[in-house]
């Protein structure tokens, strides 16, 4: 805390290990906003929202590039206090929602943080696997965002993805031209899914450099439309 609260040159990193009382989060967060040196903030513990208010908050006039905040129990409507404050981010690159529990009630949120808001930054890498309660309403949601974006890696493994999510998702990486990687493993593409999504890569606007399917049924069809 005290190389947080003097800008500390080497203190580029800040992974919060340990429980932390109310009044050091808030001290944590004072320092952050004024930071100038920290690039990355790991902080995965559950937050009350007072305190996740706070750190939101100094993350929004940071210096931050890579944000990881939170456990399985931020939720909805802790990503509600805190996505916001990470779209006005005005360096944020990369943020990792993996396992945070968000349903489509997140969605918008999420959207927003990929469009950057009013940020002068565009967010480049974005993980919002695991999070069981992302149906494929929500991945048609961010899926057409992404493909108008910036973002050049996105994650979406073992979700839900469903025939509608799969196909969405093929349609975004036929219209993203930044996006080089994307990652898909152990995700449910239903029912027709994996024929949608194989149909639309084979559009040869796919600008993708690399896809992980690990682990994904895709079937004999799908697969050999993939490999062509």
């Amino acid at each position: 805390l005290a190389q947080l609260e003097r800008d500390a040159p080497e203190l580029t990193e800040l992974a919060v290990l340990r429980p932390l009382d109310a009044a050091t989060w808030s001290s944590v967060s004072l320092a952050l906003a004024k930071s100038t040196r920290l690039r990355t903030l790991i902080a995965h513990k559950a937050l009350t929202p007072e305190v996740l208010r706070e750190l939101a908050d100094g993350c929004s006039t940071s210096q931050l590039e890579s944000v990881s905040v939170g456990t399985q129990q931020l939720g909805d409507e802790g990503a509600a206090i805190l996505l916001p404050a990470l779209a006005r981010c005005p360096t944020l690159l990369s943020c990792d929602l993996e396992a945070r529990g968000l349903g489509d009630a997140s969605a918008d949120g999420i959207v927003s943080l990929i469009l950057g808001g009013a940020s002068p930054a565009h967010l480049h890498s974005l993980t919002v696997a695991r999070n069981d309660g992302l149906t494929p309403v929500a991945i048609q949601k961010i899926a057409g965002a992404v493909a108008s974006s910036q973002l050049t890696r996105l994650d979406v493994s073992s979700l839900g993805l469903g025939a509608e999510g799969a196909g969405a998702l093929g349609q975004m990486c036929a219209s993203a031209q930044r996006l080089e990687r994307l990652v898909i493993k152990s995700a449910d593409l239903g029912v027709g899914g994996a024929a949608a999504f194989a149909h639309a890569m084979a559009s040869p606007a796919v600008a993708l450099r690399a896809i992980d399917l690990s682990d994904v049924a895709l079937g004999a069809g799908a697969a050999a439309l993939l490999a062509a």
